[in-house]
């Protein structure tokens, strides 16, 4: 007897809709130099139901951002930054726990964005996070890992952050600098920067404009993830079939060979407009055979009209927490349902 179809979970009905009611409250907060510079680049993306803060020990850095902004800890560190000393960041976050816990009031999904190995990025996003977990908020950091030139003091200092965030974040995913430079090796330092961004700022684009309250529950089961999630990006042409988008996304930040058991995935993918539902599931079934069989997929489409003859996929790779597996392992078993796909036209 055939097995049944494999089903897996699509982003709600009416995510092209945006009434209020049906868009969950997303928060998107850069911490520290690099996190700041990173989020004030979403004032171009022009993202609605997306609140977007820079958080700062250096008083000179927000000045410059088009966001909104909040310095912390003025009596710290007298507005002059943390001095690349992560102890320095936390004790500045900590002597503002109201003002911050102000901003995360109401936040459904909460983005943490910073730089590690860093004072202010390395030493307060974690304290954010955590934050923003005992509020209720589905968190996920998205760090930036620094140049092995730069020094094994701050590659040192980085690795202790990601430990820290790695506890208080939901799931992390880290883009190292000189992975970025070996995938893009005729990039200028500028420019780098701007894939960066591209990089880090995507995910927050593509997930929370599908994204409905409906789908928080199914959101927080998929992205509660242990160790560090990885990030992929691919596109193909059609005629190269629906292997070659998601292996181009497999090989792209994805260390090949590293992802086999993991059992959680997030996918978007962008189509030409007139793409069938049957064909879409032929890429998630693609995504299937790079990973544990048996892992819980979310994923939706987004209609792109620019697009004729080509595919894009965007996908967050990670293995479930323990604590995660042992509470759906708990509940009652339920009978999975075809949900209809969202587009967005």
């Amino acid at each position: 007897m055939a097995s049944a179809p494999k089903r897996y979970m699509t982003f709600g009905e009416g995510a092209s809709r945006m009434e209020g009611g049906l868009k969950p409250v997303v928060r998107v907060i850069g911490v520290g130099g690099a996190g700041c510079n990173i989020v004030d680049a979403l004032v171009d993306m022009n993202l609605r139901h997306v609140d977007v803060l820079a958080v700062n020990t250096d008083a000179q850095n927000l000045s410059g951002l088009r966001c909104r902004k909040l310095l912390i800890g003025k009596d710290v560190t007298q507005g002059r930054g943390a001095a690349a000393l992560p102890a320095l960041g936390e004790a500045a976050v900590k002597a503002d726990i109201p003002k911050i816990e102000n901003a995360l009031k109401g936040a459904d999904v909460l983005f943490v964005i910073c730089g590690l190995g860093g004072g202010t990025g390395t030493g307060a996003a974690p304290v954010i996070a955590r934050l923003g977990k005992k509020h209720g908020a589905l968190v996920v950091a998205l760090t930036v890992f620094p140049f092995k030139a730069e020094g094994s003091t701050r590659s040192h200092m980085a690795k202790l952050g990601l430990e820290k965030l790695k506890d208080d974040a939901d799931a992390v995913v880290v883009v190292h600098n000189d992975k970025l430079l070996e995938d893009y090796p005729d990039l200028g330092f500028k420019q780098a920067l701007e894939v960066e961004d591209h990089l880090l700022l995507n995910p927050i684009k593509h997930i929370t404009q599908l994204l409905t309250r409906e789908d928080l529950p199914n959101l927080r089961k998929v992205l509660e993830m242990k160790n560090i999630a990885h990030l992929g990006f691919g596109e193909a042409k059609l005629e190269l079939g629906h292997l070659g988008v998601v292996q181009d996304a497999v090989n792209s930040l994805m260390p090949q060979g590293e992802i086999d058991a993991h059992d959680r995935a997030i996918a978007v993918i962008h189509c030409p407009p007139g793409y069938r539902d049957e064909e879409l599931h032929r890429y998630i079934q693609e995504l299937h055979k790079f990973i544990d069989p048996k892992a819980e997929i979310m994923w939706g489409p987004i209609v792109d009209p620019s697009l004729e003859n080509e595919v894009r996929m965007m996908m967050i790779v990670g293995k479930a927490r323990p604590d995660a597996t042992k509470e759906a392992e708990a509940a009652p078993p339920k009978t999975p349902e075809a949900q209809s796909v969202s587009k967005l036209e």
